[in-house]
């Protein structure tokens, strides 16, 4: 005699039946079997990571309580609760970065030696490959903030209809005007910050906006509060700003009290660009 198949009642699966007894209402799965000695129908459902049935406990259940299946529903949740906060995880990771720097250095070569810890021979040789790569193609060329200045200057002049001459550096001008202010004749500061009054500055002798060309010849040193005092003026004479000065009636040593004061030895400026021991290594570009 042949087998009889049937449906159970329970999930809905063909059933099989090799005796002479009646055909069975429930296969044999676990949660059938449940059901079959509760006499209860089960509300059941397909798991939509590994399609096997599973008894519901809520009505929007969809994925049965296997670790395989978690981890799923857990990796998919993460990654769509991370792509709605993307930008509030990563301020928030960026600020706690500023409070806590060195914190975050030490973590980041931690994580980066266990990363390097995991990988095979195969990994970790293609990874020091990618960073020599990185490193050659990124490396700093010398006084290479220098030159991303000079070449911020040229494109200012050229946007406000000026011309360009041969190209020059901070330094060489610091060096040809013996760190002295042309426009007051006081020293400049090399050891304050950029956006200080007595920060060093190029001041164009005559201005850009009115014809002026950015060039070595048509460029002074100058204290960023003179160059802002003279604007888009054109002043004539050595020290324009100091004659203006006592012409005014305001004492000489006004200036000196701002703090202008030659530079004491071993001064190290905050900017390399100013620093006239670059000089070779800016003309090499």
């Amino acid at each position: 005699m042949g087998k009889r198949q049937g449906i159970c009642e329970a999930c809905g699966r063909q059933t099989e039946s090799g005796g002479r007894g009646p055909i069975p209402k429930h296969c044999k799965h676990k949660i059938c079997v449940r059901s079959r000695k509760n006499n209860e129908v089960l509300p059941l459902a397909v798991c939509v990571y590994c399609g096997e049935w599973f008894v519901r406990t809520s009505k929007n259940a969809k994925m049965c309580r296997r670790p395989e299946c978690m981890s799923a529903i857990v990796h998919e949740y993460s990654v769509a609760h991370y792509a709605a906060h993307r930008e509030e995880r990563l301020t928030a990771r960026r600020e706690w970065g500023k409070r806590n720097a060195e914190k975050a250095r030490a973590l980041k070569r931690r994580n980066r030696r266990e990363r390097i810890a995991r990988m095979s021979d195969e990994e970790r040789e293609e990874y020091g490959r990618r960073i020599a790569e990185y490193h050659r193609r990124h490396r700093r060329r010398p006084n290479r903030q220098a030159a991303e200045r000079e070449r911020g200057r040229r494109r200012r002049t050229l946007l406000k209809g000026g011309k360009v001459g041969k190209r020059y550096r901070d330094a060489e001008i610091y060096a040809r005007d013996g760190g002295i202010c042309q426009l007051c004749g006081w020293p400049v500061r090399l050891d304050v910050e950029w956006n200080d009054q007595l920060a060093p500055q190029i001041d164009h002798i005559r201005p850009v906006t009115k014809g002026g060309k950015d060039c070595a010849d048509n460029v002074q040193l100058a204290h960023r509060i003179c160059n802002i005092v003279k604007h888009n003026k054109m002043l004539g004479g050595r020290f324009p700003l100091r004659a203006d000065a006592a012409a005014r009636g305001i004492p000489a040593k006004s200036l000196e009290g701002m703090g202008c004061r030659a530079p004491s030895a071993g001064t190290q400026p905050r900017c390399n660009v100013w620093n006239p021991s670059g000089m070779k290594a800016a003309q090499c570009h």
